[in-house]
């Protein structure tokens, strides 16, 4: 077997996972309208990017056409900056409602989002512009050529590790006012408080997410790094979609909401039966 396109059969088998736990995040959001909460909201447009992103990777473009290759290209790059840029925004929009700052955070809510695809956006007219798309080795990104090194940090690494550090400090201080008020300023339920719990955690993901690629792309300035480390690199950031499900979906607030709506529909069919 090509070891590339070993590379693609784990690619390919992440992005699967997380396409499913992606999913099961977007239906539980607009199935339960106890969960629509503020905080969740800003959790579903995560993870709407994390769901076209892993779907882009699950495709063989490069064995298929160039120009599929092109756009599986834009999408990995559009789609990857938005989920590092709005993580980033989450942060910051929860932190301006946990405080006691006079600002309506859900203000900013169309204001970040905006940022977000706007930023990404002109990340694409800018590779785009210097021709820097292609195959790199189980799926398609930016290709390895004159400045594409450079690019794949200035586009993608160094806004992650910018994010995640942050995002670190910021879910601190989070943190720290959710005890110390006891409440949140606006918009306090059992659905918002289990987001605002499970935001300790989301650093920890961006950074398991993101070591093993960084760590190969920054061996690969001075060496030819194993293969073997791209492979995991790859494959552990595509997996990013599933572990977010696992941390925002795995909860007890989602558990009481599923268990309450079929409970209400065993006792609706017993009720039916009696009649």
């Amino acid at each position: 077997m090509d070891n590339f396109y070993a590379i693609y059969i784990g690619i390919a088998l992440a992005a699967s996972f997380s396409i499913m736990g992606s999913l099961f995040i977007l239906i539980i959001y607009f199935k339960y309208p106890n969960l629509q909460c503020f905080a969740f909201r800003l959790v579903s447009y995560l993870t709407f990017f994390n769901f076209f992103e892993s779907l882009s990777q699950i495709i063989p473009s490069y064995k298929i056409s160039s120009n599929l290759c092109l756009v599986q290209s834009i999408f990995n790059q559009f789609f990857g900056l938005c989920n590092i840029l709005w993580t980033g925004f989450i942060c910051l929009i929860l932190y301006f409602q946990v405080s006691k700052n006079s600002l309506n955070p859900k203000r900013y809510e169309k204001i970040f989002l905006f940022l977000t695809v706007l930023i990404s956006f002109a990340s694409i007219a800018i590779l785009l512009t210097f021709s820097n798309f292609g195959y790199v080795g189980g799926n398609c990104w930016i290709e390895e050529v004159e400045l594409g090194n450079y690019f794949r940090f200035i586009f993608f690494l160094i806004p992650a590790w910018a994010v995640i550090f942050f995002i670190s400090i910021m879910y601190i201080k989070i943190i720290h006012t959710v005890r110390r008020e006891s409440f949140l300023i606006t918009e306090m339920d059992k659905a918002q408080d289990m987001v605002i719990n499970k935001l300790k955690v989301y650093p920890i993901v961006m950074i398991i997410g993101f070591t093993p690629l960084t760590v190969y792309r920054i061996l690969e300035i001075f060496i030819y790094p194993p293969l073997w480390l791209y492979a995991i690199g790859v494959a552990v950031y595509t997996f990013i979609g599933f572990m977010n499900a696992v941390v925002y979906g795995m909860n007890e607030s989602v558990k009481d909401e599923i268990f309450k709506k079929y409970s209400e529909e065993d006792v609706s069919i017993s009720l039916e039966d009696r009649g």
